[in-house]
């Protein structure tokens, strides 16, 4: 009579020989088995809604994808090895096979005998089934949400003259454009002032072109976008916007990043990333060429909203970047974004919005108001 440990030592052998020494490996061949983004994003957004005990999206994902969509793959796997299991105790002998048909039957079915007498363990690969993934990352200080995302229009269009001689321009300084001045190391104001004097000499000469001043180029592509933008779209409801790529395990790290509440964390972009100025809610923008001069580290309290391009046609107020603009796709695939686990010290100091940038600011408004002012008055003038 054959014994029941027997039988078990045989199948723990053969598990190994049918899988790969025991493991039972769940990953991508590669062909056409891809999450669509659209199963990134529900489930992204499914986390931040409740992240139903885990700590991290990667492990979320891991399991909510195991169960909703692998484990029927893994049942039906596990019957063909435990059919293999009786068709290679049958060859042993018949006595043998019906001792396996006797176990089998006390059992509750493939899983008990594969995993848990047979030993098999599942490695389940998640990151290998996530393939390129394009986001786009609409940044915003907690102040300029709180003027509905019209800070930009405010502080870059020179017209708001009221508020010089009212409250002044604290409020509008901080956003999340001025951020990613400061952070690549220039002054706001005097950007502003810059800016203005190209204003001033396009209006006396109207051949003054911006490639043409004597700026550093990501000056350059600051003045550009705004003067583009505004020219085109208008400011309103513009944001400062990153389109970046990422797939598999970095784009794990890169959400595992994005959806934690820690405001110490965020990501950091390198200077090939395309960034601009965007507005998601009427669905315009202008050109996402601001030429970064170092690494942007982005935290994670600057970014209001995170876009994963073709998850779904959108609804009026949240139009994504290649909706409207159908942008080759090396916008988001040229730069990379990698995941900053303790902003730096820079960082924290260019959220920052200083009394002297604010003074310096309203001086610079105030000069280009009057200046304003003077050419009104020379028009007058001249219409007699």
């Amino acid at each position: 009579m054959i014994k029941r440990e027997e039988v078990e030592a045989w199948i723990k052998e053969q598990v190994k020989d049918i899988t790969y020494d025991g493991t039972i490996n769940l990953s991508s061949t590669g062909y056409n088995d891809k999450f669509e983004e659209e199963t990134i994003k529900k489930y992204y957004e499914g986390f931040l809604e409740d992240n139903d005990g885990f700590e991290k999206f990667s492990h979320y994902l891991e399991n909510h994808t195991y169960n909703d969509i692998f484990i029927d793959q893994l049942t039906d796997y596990e019957y063909e090895i435990a059919n293999e299991l009786e068709k290679r105790a049958y060859q042993k002998s018949g006595e043998f096979g019906e001792a396996f048909q006797k176990l089998a039957d006390e059992t509750y079915g493939a899983y008990e005998i594969v995993e848990e007498i047979g030993g098999a363990t599942v490695d389940f690969d998640v990151a290998s089934y996530i393939g390129t993934c394009r986001m786009n990352l609409i940044l915003a200080t907690k102040e300029e949400l709180n003027k509905d995302l019209s800070s930009i229009e405010d502080f870059y269009n020179g017209k708001a003259s009221e508020m010089i001689y009212g409250d002044g321009y604290g409020a509008e300084t901080d956003n999340a454009l001025n951020y990613i001045i400061r952070q690549q190391g220039y002054d706001v104001a005097e950007t502003l002032h810059g800016l203005h004097e190209f204003y001033q000499a396009d209006y006396e000469d109207g051949n003054v072109e911006i490639e043409d001043l004597n700026a550093s180029d990501f000056i350059k592509s600051v003045y550009e976008t705004i003067d583009t933008t505004a020219m085109s779209d208008g400011l309103s409801l513009m944001a400062a916007t990153v389109c970046v790529s990422a797939s598999g395990q970095d784009l794990l790290d890169v959400l595992d990043n994005l959806s934690s509440k820690d405001e110490t964390k965020g990501v950091e972009v390198d200077t090939k990333t395309s960034v601009g100025l965007f507005n998601s809610w009427h669905g315009s923008g202008g050109e996402l060429d601001i030429r970064l001069e170092k690494p942007l580290e982005i935290p994670n309290n600057l970014i209001y909203s995170l876009q994963i391009e073709g998850s779904g046609k959108s609804e009026y107020g949240n139009w994504t970047v290649d909706e409207v603009c159908g942008l080759v796709s090396s916008v988001w695939t040229d730069g990379e974004i990698k995941p900053v686990d303790e902003i730096s010290d820079n960082t924290i100091k260019s959220l920052y919005v200083s009394k002297n940038e604010i003074e310096a600011v309203n001086a610079e408004m105030k000069d280009f108001i009057e200046w304003g002012k003077e050419i009104e008055e020379q028009r007058k003038e001249e219409r007699g």
